[in-house]
This record gives structure tokens, sequence and C-alpha cells, in this order.
């Protein structure tokens, strides 16, 4: 029976060690996986990539996903309570969570297109078949047209664009009707009212997903977990029936070990490994946190589908499969780390589990988090991109304005400094400053090296300014009846004893 009164404990377990596997796996596949890893494939030498990628992923993912996993298993705690381990390291939970949370707030947005999409393919005529609509512009190319050499030269000239600049039109509909980009950041425009309902769908199923923590995200897993392969699956089965299919394969997998001599690689497979596994965010100390203690490769795979298709397109548009894939916003980093987070914020104010506290905060939790990602349904460029040192650009004339970056360093800068702005809230609660008093003071041997150069305070015969030690003992009964009997009310400690 549950104890409703402690908010310490009935924290839950999972159902299984299935679900917490199939929750660690549906946790760590994303778009990362999707679409990143086979563009850093062709990036980095093509199949040459898998070996750094594997010794990266041997050497430094697969060691902090097992500490992880210990970690939150060991303690039963999420990512800020568990830093009761040290807790001068707080921040860092902080900071983890803070990650989490900004990635749940575009991720969503990610969701809302896919129910846009959803919604949008229940007609007969797929409106991103062809340029005749209302949102299409004159760089526009349908796949009738490509067909057609002459006539499509002819427009190319008519037009006086290449073939590089051709859009398709998928590409059209989802910045032109979908997305409604503006043309730049610095125009926010309206909100759109599709994506809007979209959005609050999306967190509607997140709350409904996470209403019961644990034990409604478990059951859930089965599905969001295997579906992924499912789907790739059959994209895998058309990718390779389209023309052209086989060139891009043989583009992801051509080797080129010459990348292996460029710095970059090694580090994109680094930092490539990070995306894959989702360490360091504090998720999955928070899923192992729900293990019993005692509980005893899609990124590749994904590339197939991925050139497969690429190389159909690159076909059809008659560029070079590396214009086609040429980095953009859909180069993210997604995983599902709204459970993080209110697991974070549950175990650090256990209070919350209280009553039916835990119902209403998940629904504030969302619905707040709903409010903040309306931001992303107005029809601003928007930046779902990692900041770089280099200006951030996008379609390859658009580069963002310097406020734009300085607003994503401060982003950067505000999740960081939780980090050591904790550790020294820490550090003064518990008499820092005396200690880093003590540390930064003179030793008492600190004076001139000649003996007739010590004057002043550093005179042997001042003493006062020589650092005395003191030592403190107990006092024997047979000195404290002394004390007593001679009035002394302090029998603590004996003063001939200093």
């Amino acid at each position: 029976m549950k104890d409703s009164n402690n908010p310490t404990a009935n924290r839950g377990e999972w159902g299984g060690q299935l679900e917490f596997i199939l929750t660690c796996v549906g946790y760590a596949v994303g778009l990362g996986n999707v679409w990143r890893f086979p563009y850093l494939c062709y990036r980095n030498g093509g199949g040459a990539f898998l070996i750094p990628y594997v010794l990266m992923l041997a050497l430094v993912g697969l060691p902090i996903f097992f500490m992880e996993l210990s970690f939150g298993q060991f303690a039963s705690l999420g990512p800020i309570a568990i830093w009761k381990a040290s807790p001068g390291l707080k921040g860092l939970g902080i900071a983890m969570v803070l990650v989490d949370l900004f990635v749940a707030l575009y991720y969503n947005v990610i969701v809302a297109w896919c129910f846009y999409y959803t919604f949008a393919s229940m007609t007969l005529s797929l409106p991103w078949k062809d340029c005749n609509n209302s949102w299409n512009t004159k760089l526009c190319i349908g796949p009738d047209l490509l067909q057609n050499e002459t006539a499509l030269n002819q427009t190319m000239y008519e037009g006086n664009f290449t073939r590089s600049e051709m859009k398709s039109p998928s590409e059209e509909y989802f910045y032109n009707k979908v997305l409604k980009i503006s043309s730049g950041i610095e125009e926010i425009g309206d909100v759109d009212w599709h994506l809007l309902l979209c959005l609050l769908a999306a967190w509607l199923v997140v709350y409904l997903v996470l209403s019961k923590g644990i034990a409604s995200l478990g059951k859930v897993v089965y599905f969001t977990s295997t579906f992924p392969y499912v789907l790739l699956t059959a994209m895998l089965i058309r990718g390779v029936t389209l023309d052209g299919s086989k060139e891009g394969i043989l583009y992801y997998l051509k080797p080129d070990f010459s990348k292996l001599l460029e710095a970059n690689v090694w580090a994109d497979a680094a930092v490539q490994i990070f995306f894959s596994l989702s360490t360091c965010t504090g998720g999955l100390i928070a899923m192992a946190s729900f293990n019993k203690f005692h509980n005893n490769c899609l990124s590749f795979y994904s590339g197939f589908v991925i050139f497969s298709v690429l190389g159909f397109m690159a076909k059809e548009k008659g560029v070079k499969i590396e214009e086609v894939a040429a980095a953009g916003p859909g180069l993210v980093f997604v995983v599902y780390p709204e459970e993080c987070v209110l697991s974070a914020c549950i175990d650090e104010f256990p209070q919350l589990k209280m009553g039916r506290r835990e119902t209403y905060f998940r629904i504030g939790a969302c619905t707040l988090f709903f409010g903040v990602g309306v931001i992303f349904v107005t029809n601003a460029i928007t930046i779902f991109k990692a900041l770089q040192h280099e200006p951030l650009s996008l379609f390859g004339h658009y580069v963002y304005p310097n406020w734009s970056m300085n607003c994503g360093w401060i982003l950067v800068a505000f999740q960081i400094s939780f980090i050591p702005l904790v550790f020294v809230l820490i550090f003064m609660r518990n008499n820092g400053f005396k200690v880093l008093k003590h540390v930064l003071s003179p030793s008492k041997n600190w004076q001139p090296a000649q003996p007739e150069n010590r004057v002043g305070r550093y005179s042997a015969n001042i003493d006062d300014h020589v650092p005395i030690e003191i030592r403190l003992e107990p006092i024997s009964k047979q000195d404290k009846d002394v004390i007593n009997k001679e009035g002394l009310y302090n029998a603590g400690f004996h003063p001939d004893k200093f």
C-alpha cells in the first residue's frame, strides 16, 4: 500500500527489466541517429568514419553509459538529488536538467510538425506532390519537369537559376506552407494556429504518457522503442527500389581513409557518441534510478535508409549527393527528456509526491512548457543547430545576426553557470570561507631567508604575530573537580592545556 504522506516512499520501479532496456533504447533513438550520423559519415570519409566512431564508443561512450546507469541505480535518485554523493557538484545536475528542458521545448515542436504532416496526408492528393500551389515559387521543380530535360533547361533559363538552386515541392511545402518561414529571425511574424494546435496535441500526448510517471511510461515504450526500427525497415525497402539508390549507398559506404588524419573527424566521432547514447544529460541516471538495486546499432542501419533516398534525390535533380545532404535545421540532437526533467524536480522536492500534488505538478509543467514553446510556431527562422564559432547560416545565403547568436550563447552560459554557482553556495554554507582563509594564510615559517632581515612582524621576539598551533584536549575528572572548586564556569577545556 502506498503511503501518500511519506514523500520518499514508493518512488516506483519498472514493471520489468525489458521496460528499462526499451526505454534506454528509445531515449537514445532520435533524429540525431537517423539523420546526423549518416551526414557525418559522408562528411568524414564514408565507411572510414566507423573506425573512430567504434573506438570512441568503446573508450568513451560505453564506460560513461555504464557509469551513469550504475550511479542512478545505486542511489535511486534523479540527476539533481543524486548529487548527495558530492553536494558541491549539485549544479552539474541542475545544468543537466536545464539542457533536457530546452531540448524538450523544441523537440515537441518537431513532434508537432509530425502531427501536421499526419493530418495533411489524410487527402486523396498529397499537397507536397507538385508545384501547382499558392505557396510554390519559380524555383519549384516537380517530378514531371525533371523527366523532361529540354523543358527543365528552358525553365531554368527563364527563371535565371541553376540546378543547385532548385527546390522540390516537398521543400517548399515545409518552409513556405508549414513554417511560413519569414525573411529572418528578427521578423517573428504571427503565430500559426495550425502548428499551435499541433503543439498543444503534442504536449497533451506527453502528459498522458507521463501522467502515472514511470508506470505509464514503461508501457508506452513497448511501441515507441520498437516502431522506429519497423518504420526504418519499411523506408529502407522503399529506398533501395528507387532509381539511384545504389549510388547513394555506395557513397555512404565508400571509405576515404585520408580523412582519418584530420582531427575534426575524431572530434565528430566523439561528439556523435554523446548524441547516440544520450549520455551526460541526466536521462540515463533518471531511468536507471527506477531499477531495482540488484537488477542484474541504429545509427549505422539508418544510414542505408537515408543515403538510398538521397541517391534518388540527387539523380532526380542532377546534382551531387553532397549538395542534397548539406547540413541544415534537421541535424539536431533530439531525445525524450521530459521524464528526466519531471522526475528530477520530484526527487529534489519530494513533497510533490504527497497526495495529488504530483498530478497537478505534471499538468502545470506541461502547460508551462507548451506556453514557452509558442514562440517556436511563429514565422521566424528558429535555430535548431548547435552554436559554432563561425557565423550560423541557413539556405547558404541567410546569415543569422550577431544578436541572435549572442542570445544563444546566453542560454548556454545560463545552463553552465549553475555548476560554479551552486558549488560556491554549498561551499559558503559549510564554512568554506574559514577553510579558504586558512589555506590562503601564510604558513608559520613564512619569513625572510636571512635571520638579519627578519624585522617587524617577522622578528622572533614578536610572538603575537607568529601563528600558534592551538590544541584542545579533554579534561580529566580530577582537573574538572579542581576547576569547579575554583569557580571556573568553563569546565569543557583546561586553559593550561592550550
